[in-house]
């Protein structure tokens, strides 16, 4: 066979396997920029789900925050207004991502109220969320699609993993929408592990932000705009708002202060404030690792004081209002 059989030969299989790549990812759409109900449910990401719960929930209050909120009592906030809440929390949330969602909200017409848990890492120069989670939103929401992100999530390797991952899950009946997750979007975390565990996970969590905070890292005034945006769009909605500052242990606020960003982080506190003066701060069980998960994350049965908080708007005592050495929100 000549070289230019050998040629055709390779160009015909070539184009065979492109061909045949655009459509199993196209079939399957693990980003569902081509929306697929019946595969949707199957994902294990809840960036690829939460949307989808939140259809069939219809909810007239939506929580909104990085996985922090994701650790909330949901249902013990629907008892407290008896209304039905919708947990939206995505892990490693943007401001960005909150900002298309509340866009969105007219999908929605039943909603009333909005409570945002807010973090200080996703106001930092240095944060991107990983795996373009906010680039995801924007294409699912706004529909925006250039040709490079159409190859990009279509052809390369990563969409055909996720996709061959989605289509096992699919055969296997691994419905990770219903089992992962409760209708109402919260997720249920057993809090009984083992000592060892405990203190692994402890560390690792501390590792890890140890890099989030990452030394000479700034404020992105572009998000505390977009910040400024969600309360704007949440007035003009007729959205009764309610913020809080997601309580963190005074370990992982430590790190901010070793890592000197201590200043950058009391310059954002006071934007959020002038932003949205009402915005609520916790302090009173930071010191206590009885009462978190992780450094990151508070015990779901705790999430019920910030909600009485913040519903009854009933003053804290100084400590928990003030930045102090006692415990400290990030």
């Amino acid at each position: 066979m000549s070289s230019k059989s050998h040629l055709w030969v390779f160009c015909i299989l070539f184009s065979l396997l492109v061909l045949l790549t655009l459509c199993f990812t196209y079939f399957i759409s693990p980003y569902q920029i081509f929306f697929r109900e019946r595969i949707q449910q199957y994902s294990d990401s809840k960036h690829e789900v939460v949307y989808f719960l939140a259809e069939d929930f219809n909810p007239e209050i939506i929580q909104f925050g990085d996985s922090r909120v994701g650790y909330t009592d949901t249902d013990y906030l629907s008892r407290l207004t008896q209304k039905d809440v919708f947990n939206f929390s995505l892990p490693s949330s943007s401001i960005e991502e909150i900002e298309y969602l509340i866009h969105h909200l007219d999908e929605f017409p039943d909603v009333q109220q909005i409570f945002i848990g807010l973090s200080f890492y996703p106001f930092l120069s240095s944060f991107s969320p990983p795996g373009n989670l906010s680039y995801y939103h924007k294409l699912f929401y706004e529909e925006n699609l250039h040709y490079k992100d159409f190859i990009r999530r279509y052809f390369s390797i990563e969409s055909v993993k996720k996709s061959a991952k989605l289509l096992r899950s699919v055969m296997e009946g691994n419905d990770y929408t219903h089992n992962k997750y409760n209708a109402d979007g919260s997720k249920s975390y057993d809090d009984s592990i083992s000592d060892e565990r405990f203190r692994n996970k402890w560390n690792w969590t501390l590792g890890s932000y140890r890099k989030t905070y990452r030394p000479g890292s700034v404020m992105n005034t572009g998000r505390l705009k977009q910040f400024q945006q969600i309360v704007e769009e949440c007035q003009a909605k007729n959205f009764e708002l309610y913020t809080y500052i997601s309580p963190i242990h005074i370990e992982l606020f430590q790190i901010i202060q070793e890592n000197g960003l201590e200043d950058t982080y009391n310059e954002w506190l006071q934007e959020i404030k002038q932003i949205c003066p009402n915005v609520m701060t916790f302090n009173s069980f930071t010191s206590e690792k009885k009462n978190f998960i992780d450094p990151s994350h508070l015990k779901v049965e705790l999430s019920q004081q910030i909600f009485t908080e913040l519903l009854h708007q009933s003053p804290l005592p100084l400590k928990d209002l003030a930045m102090t050495n006692q415990g400290n929100t990030e």
